[in-house]
């Protein structure tokens, strides 16, 4: 009996004990949420923040300390790509008058050449004038002749068949070219036919002159 006693006793000592421990401890705590902060001076005072003018929803920039290094801005190369333009087709009509302006003119029909001075000149006359002239010269000729028909050129005095068939093969064929030669044709006409003196005694000139008269009637 004396045991249960004791330990009953044990059991209300320890929890009044907790019970003061706890009312301090309670206490304590209040006297320190209770303390008053200390006063700071108007020197102690952290200064007031700087309002911001910048207009809402943008960020304000903080300025660069001196210690910063601003490096300068680069900026890669800008490439310009050029679209490539494609030129525009021709029409077809346009390509056939390119074409026709590209082709060569038609030859025009060779004007009747003036007739020679020499077919007024008697046959020293015409010799002196020979002798007098500069290099030789060539005269008007044709690939073939008009209408394929030559003149017959036998019928001037002096040109015989081998002449004449010389004479085609530089390309004379009718009385008006030989009316129109020059002393310096005649030079030229000389060193590739045979008996050339004829030229000038027969003086082919007065006679292509008349033969050609007589054909225009």
């Amino acid at each position: 009996m004396s045991m249960l006693l004791k330990s009953a006793a044990l059991l209300i000592i320890a929890f009044l004990i907790g019970r003061g421990i706890g009312y301090l401890l309670t206490r304590q705590a209040r006297k320190t949420a209770e303390k008053p902060k200390p006063l700071l001076l108007e020197d102690e005072l952290p200064p007031p923040a700087a309002e911001s003018i910048l207009p809402p929803g943008e960020v304000e920039l903080m300025p660069l300390e001196a210690n910063y290094v601003t490096l300068p801005a680069t900026s890669a190369p800008v490439t310009t790509v050029v679209p490539k333009t494609r030129k525009p087709r021709p029409e077809p009509e346009v390509i056939a008058k390119a074409r026709a302006a590209a082709k060569p003119a038609a030859r025009k029909a060779e004007p009747s050449p003036a007739v020679s001075p020499l077919a007024a000149m008697t046959p020293d006359q015409v010799e002196a004038a020979i002798a007098a002239a500069g290099a030789p010269l060539e005269p008007a000729r044709l690939k073939v002749a008009d209408k394929g028909k030559p003149d017959p050129l036998l019928d001037i005095v002096g040109i015989g068949p081998v002449n004449e068939v010389q004479l085609h093969a530089l390309g004379i064929y009718h009385f008006r070219q030989i009316a129109a030669w020059t002393p310096e044709n005649i030079k030229w006409v000389s060193e590739r036919i045979k008996f050339p003196g004829r030229i000038v005694r027969e003086n082919w000139m007065k006679q292509a002159a008349e033969f050609e008269a007589a054909k225009k009637g």
